[in-house]
């Protein structure tokens, strides 16, 4: 496996938490290209068996220095979860089942949006759905 030193930092990026596309233009000269194109190169180098393999590398490399597992992690949230719930703290409970979706990756707050976006015809469908007096 060798990887070109813009595939090592898209990995790079990507075992920090990065999305692809944040990745992508992390690693590559990105500012002249649109959004899908960018989303499109991203999601290719992401299907790449070698880049695939050196970012498992390096987020096991990651937990092992941590010594923190996901089966541990989720173990721990769970009964932080099951304690704040016995002492009817659901709010806390809620967090954290949200935090084990996140870790178990089931969840995530990034939204990437690559096509257009025509805030006007939203606009137009929100009103016209608002009910009349």
């Amino acid at each position: 496996m060798s990887l070109t030193p813009k595939q090592e930092a898209f990995a790079q990026a990507i075992a920090k938490g990065a999305s692809h596309s944040e990745a992508y233009r992390e690693a590559y000269n990105a500012e002249k290209m649109q959004p899908a194109s960018v989303a499109t190169n991203a999601y290719k180098l992401a299907q790449n068996a070698d880049i695939t393999l050196r970012i498992d590398q390096l987020k096991a490399e990651v937990a092992e220095r941590t010594k923190i597992t996901l089966q541990g992690h989720l173990e721990a949230l769970g009964s932080l979860r099951n304690l704040a719930a016995k002492k009817g703290q659901y709010a806390a409970a809620i967090t954290a089942e949200i935090a084990r979706a996140k870790a178990a990756g089931l969840l995530s707050d990034k939204i990437e949006h690559t096509g257009k976006l025509d805030i006007n015809a939203i606009t137009r469908k929100i009103v016209d759905n608002i009910p009349k007096k």
